[in-house]
């Protein structure tokens, strides 16, 4: 067991922005699948509420609170 950490990786995603059947392809049952427009029309329908899209800025203050946080844990 390595005493110091190799990598971290950290994923975000916002409410809505990547569904199952994305373009970009999905993963289910830990199988990377292709998009599918079918199934992102199905995903789409049991959404509750209006998908969440950072603006640029937004998403340049949560990219810099993630390197402020890796700085912070010495990542």
């Amino acid at each position: 067991m390595p005493q110091h950490l190799l990598a971290t990786m950290i994923t975000s995603t916002t409410f809505g922005t990547w569904l199952p059947g994305d373009f970009r392809g999905y993963v289910e049952d830990g199988v990377v699948l292709p998009g599918d427009p079918r199934v992102l029309d199905r995903s789409k329908s049991f959404m509750n509420a209006t998908p969440v899209i950072l603006t640029p800025a937004q998403q340049a203050a949560a990219f810099t609170a993630m390197c402020k946080a890796a700085a912070e844990f010495h990542y």
